[in-house]
């Protein structure tokens, strides 16, 4: 009898277990396509991740709960920011939906600049290793830049060497 008590308590303490993590999983109200991630991002490019850190730290207000450095490869959209020395900084607000960056792997990073500050994303936004692109998606990506380009020819620079 006390045997099945506890695998009765074990069983329950599983099932919360099992609901917490459904609680604390990423939500996104809508998974974009490629192209629909693209139309909305600011900026898009394909990265090198140089340095991820963990640390906290307060920046004009906002809490920051890390951040990661990426290398620039291949800019695709760029919402009239030049890039220093082929170098971003990523911000993480340490959400569910953060992108877990790996150092030295390459990622398709679609951000956001709604906060004047800080370039940040997450899975929400589309943001994926380049490993799991396909020829397709990047050629669709090359014409979608094209077509960025030509409709605002300021949006796209260089980067800066």
């Amino acid at each position: 009898m006390v045997a099945i008590r506890k695998i009765n308590y074990l069983f329950f303490f599983v099932i919360c277990l099992l609901s917490c993590n459904d609680l604390l999983s990423c939500d996104c109200s809508k998974i974009n396509n490629l192209e629909e991630s693209f139309k909305q991002a600011s900026h898009v490019f394909i990265g090198t991740v140089e340095l991820v850190n963990c640390d906290s730290e307060i920046r004009n207000n906002n809490l920051i709960l890390g951040y990661s450095s990426i290398k620039i490869n291949k800019i695709y959209k760029n919402a009239g920011r030049n890039v220093e020395g082929g170098i971003l900084t990523l911000f993480n607000y340490k959400t569910s939906c953060d992108i877990p960056f790996v150092e030295g792997v390459k990622y398709l990073i679609f951000t956001d600049a709604s906060d004047c500050y800080f370039l940040k994303t997450s899975k929400c936004d589309g943001t994926l290793k380049i490993d799991n692109l396909q020829v397709e998606d990047l050629k669709l990506l090359t014409r979608l830049s094209e077509q960025e380009g030509k409709e605002d020819p300021e949006r796209i620079y260089p980067i800066k060497k």
